[in-house]
Protein backbone atom coordinates (compact mmCIF):
# COMPACT_ATOMS: atom_id res chain seq x y z
CA UNK A 1 0.00 0.00 0.00
CA UNK A 2 2.87 2.36 0.58
CA UNK A 3 3.63 2.46 -3.15
CA UNK A 4 0.03 3.31 -4.07
CA UNK A 5 -0.10 6.10 -1.47
CA UNK A 6 3.13 7.62 -2.77
CA UNK A 7 1.82 7.55 -6.36
CA UNK A 8 -1.39 9.31 -5.26
CA UNK A 9 0.56 12.05 -3.41
CA UNK A 10 2.90 12.49 -6.41
CA UNK A 11 -0.07 12.74 -8.82
CA UNK A 12 -1.77 15.29 -6.57
CA UNK A 13 1.46 17.35 -6.36
CA UNK A 14 1.74 17.34 -10.16
CA UNK A 15 -1.90 18.41 -10.47
CA UNK A 16 -1.37 21.31 -8.05
CA UNK A 17 1.82 22.38 -9.80
CA UNK A 18 0.64 22.11 -13.42
CA UNK A 19 0.50 25.89 -13.59
CA UNK A 20 4.06 26.27 -12.27
CA UNK A 21 5.23 23.40 -14.50
CA UNK A 22 3.75 25.11 -17.60
CA UNK A 23 5.41 28.41 -16.68
CA UNK A 24 8.76 26.75 -15.90
CA UNK A 25 8.85 24.81 -19.15
CA UNK A 26 7.66 27.56 -21.52
CA UNK A 27 8.77 30.75 -19.77
CA UNK A 28 7.20 33.96 -21.09
CA UNK A 29 5.40 31.99 -23.81
CA UNK A 30 3.49 29.95 -21.25
CA UNK A 31 -0.27 30.05 -21.39
CA UNK A 32 -0.36 30.85 -17.66
CA UNK A 33 2.49 33.40 -17.66
CA UNK A 34 0.20 36.17 -16.40
CA UNK A 35 -0.40 34.10 -13.26
CA UNK A 36 3.29 33.55 -12.58
CA UNK A 37 3.70 36.39 -10.08
CA UNK A 38 2.47 36.09 -6.56
CA UNK A 39 -0.07 38.61 -5.25
CA UNK A 40 2.66 40.14 -3.07
CA UNK A 41 4.69 41.16 -6.11
CA UNK A 42 1.86 43.06 -7.86
CA UNK A 43 2.54 46.79 -7.88
CA UNK A 44 0.16 49.73 -8.18
CA UNK A 45 2.02 52.26 -10.31
CA UNK A 46 -0.92 54.69 -10.31
CA UNK A 47 -0.36 55.77 -6.73
CA UNK A 48 -2.91 55.96 -3.96
CA UNK A 49 -6.55 55.91 -5.01
CA UNK A 50 -8.17 59.35 -5.03
CA UNK A 51 -11.84 59.97 -4.42
CA UNK A 52 -13.48 61.59 -7.42
CA UNK A 53 -15.75 64.56 -6.88
CA UNK A 54 -19.32 63.47 -6.35
CA UNK A 55 -21.88 64.61 -8.93
CA UNK A 56 -24.09 65.99 -6.18
CA UNK A 57 -21.40 68.08 -4.52
CA UNK A 58 -20.58 71.51 -5.78
CA UNK A 59 -17.32 73.44 -6.06
CA UNK A 60 -16.71 76.45 -3.83
CA UNK A 61 -14.65 79.30 -5.24
CA UNK A 62 -12.70 82.04 -3.39
CA UNK A 63 -15.78 84.25 -2.89
CA UNK A 64 -17.53 81.41 -1.05
CA UNK A 65 -20.00 80.97 -3.88
CA UNK A 66 -20.84 77.42 -4.76
CA UNK A 67 -20.78 76.44 -8.44
CA UNK A 68 -22.92 73.52 -9.55
CA UNK A 69 -22.57 71.98 -13.00
CA UNK A 70 -25.55 72.00 -15.35
CA UNK A 71 -25.87 68.39 -16.48
CA UNK A 72 -29.25 68.49 -18.20
CA UNK A 73 -29.31 70.08 -21.65
CA UNK A 74 -30.00 69.17 -25.25
CA UNK A 75 -28.49 70.36 -28.51
CA UNK A 76 -29.14 70.50 -32.24
CA UNK A 77 -26.81 70.94 -35.20
CA UNK A 78 -27.69 73.43 -37.91
CA UNK A 79 -25.88 74.49 -41.06
CA UNK A 80 -24.19 77.58 -39.57
CA UNK A 81 -25.01 77.25 -35.88
CA UNK A 82 -25.25 74.74 -33.08
CA UNK A 83 -28.03 75.38 -30.58
CA UNK A 84 -27.94 74.27 -26.96
CA UNK A 85 -31.23 74.18 -25.04
CA UNK A 86 -31.34 74.54 -21.28
CA UNK A 87 -34.40 74.37 -19.07
CA UNK A 88 -33.72 75.41 -15.47
CA UNK A 89 -36.07 76.31 -12.65
CA UNK A 90 -35.87 80.01 -11.78
CA UNK A 91 -34.44 81.19 -15.13
CA UNK A 92 -37.41 83.50 -15.77
CA UNK A 93 -36.71 85.33 -12.49
CA UNK A 94 -32.95 85.67 -13.08
CA UNK A 95 -31.95 89.20 -14.27
CA UNK A 96 -30.18 89.45 -17.65
CA UNK A 97 -26.95 90.82 -16.13
CA UNK A 98 -26.56 87.65 -14.03
CA UNK A 99 -26.28 85.44 -17.10
CA UNK A 100 -22.68 85.30 -18.27
CA UNK A 101 -21.67 83.61 -21.54
CA UNK A 102 -18.02 83.37 -22.58
CA UNK A 103 -16.76 81.78 -25.77
CA UNK A 104 -13.33 80.84 -27.06
CA UNK A 105 -12.17 79.08 -30.21
CA UNK A 106 -13.26 75.56 -29.22
CA UNK A 107 -14.96 76.06 -25.86
CA UNK A 108 -17.66 77.99 -24.10
CA UNK A 109 -18.98 78.56 -20.60
CA UNK A 110 -22.40 79.66 -19.39
CA UNK A 111 -22.65 80.91 -15.81
CA UNK A 112 -26.00 81.60 -14.17
CA UNK A 113 -25.23 83.80 -11.15
CA UNK A 114 -27.89 83.49 -8.52
CA UNK A 115 -27.93 86.26 -5.91
CA UNK A 116 -26.96 85.61 -2.28
CA UNK A 117 -30.01 85.15 -0.05
CA UNK A 118 -28.30 86.63 3.02
CA UNK A 119 -24.79 87.35 4.30
CA UNK A 120 -24.43 84.02 6.11
CA UNK A 121 -25.26 81.78 3.15
CA UNK A 122 -23.21 81.49 -0.01
CA UNK A 123 -24.72 81.96 -3.45
CA UNK A 124 -25.24 78.94 -5.67
CA UNK A 125 -24.22 79.53 -9.29
CA UNK A 126 -24.97 77.09 -12.10
CA UNK A 127 -22.43 76.46 -14.84
CA UNK A 128 -22.40 74.72 -18.20
CA UNK A 129 -18.79 74.41 -19.35
CA UNK A 130 -17.84 72.58 -22.54
CA UNK A 131 -14.04 72.80 -22.87
CA UNK A 132 -13.57 70.79 -26.08
CA UNK A 133 -16.22 71.50 -28.68
CA UNK A 134 -16.39 69.38 -31.82
CA UNK A 135 -15.09 72.22 -34.02
CA UNK A 136 -14.21 75.91 -33.88
CA UNK A 137 -16.83 78.60 -33.19
CA UNK A 138 -16.78 82.34 -33.94
CA UNK A 139 -19.11 83.57 -31.24
CA UNK A 140 -21.87 82.54 -28.88
CA UNK A 141 -25.15 84.27 -28.02
CA UNK A 142 -28.16 83.37 -25.91
CA UNK A 143 -31.89 84.00 -26.04
CA UNK A 144 -34.35 83.64 -23.20
CA UNK A 145 -37.68 81.92 -23.72
CA UNK A 146 -40.69 81.78 -21.43
CA UNK A 147 -40.99 78.72 -19.27
CA UNK A 148 -37.49 78.90 -17.68
CA UNK A 149 -35.73 78.13 -20.96
CA UNK A 150 -32.51 79.44 -22.47
CA UNK A 151 -31.21 78.85 -26.01
CA UNK A 152 -27.48 79.24 -26.66
CA UNK A 153 -26.39 79.68 -30.28
CA UNK A 154 -22.83 78.77 -31.18
CA UNK A 155 -21.85 80.20 -34.57
CA UNK A 156 -19.60 77.81 -36.47
CA UNK A 157 -16.31 78.99 -37.95
CA UNK A 158 -16.94 76.79 -41.00
CA UNK A 159 -19.98 74.92 -42.25
CA UNK A 160 -19.69 71.29 -41.29
CA UNK A 161 -21.83 68.65 -39.64
CA UNK A 162 -21.36 68.10 -35.91
CA UNK A 163 -22.10 64.48 -35.04
CA UNK A 164 -21.29 65.15 -31.39
CA UNK A 165 -21.17 68.33 -29.38
CA UNK A 166 -17.80 67.66 -27.81
CA UNK A 167 -14.55 66.29 -29.18
CA UNK A 168 -13.73 62.77 -27.98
Amino acid sequence: MDGAGEVAVETQAKAQNALQHNIASKGQNAYYYAHSKSRDSVYNFGGKPEKLESLKTSKVNANKTRVQAIKKYSWADGKKTVKIYIEKEGLDDLPEHQIELTCEEKSFCLLLKEPEKDQNSSALHHELRLPKLHDEVKKATFKRKEGNRLIISLFKERECTWYQLQEK
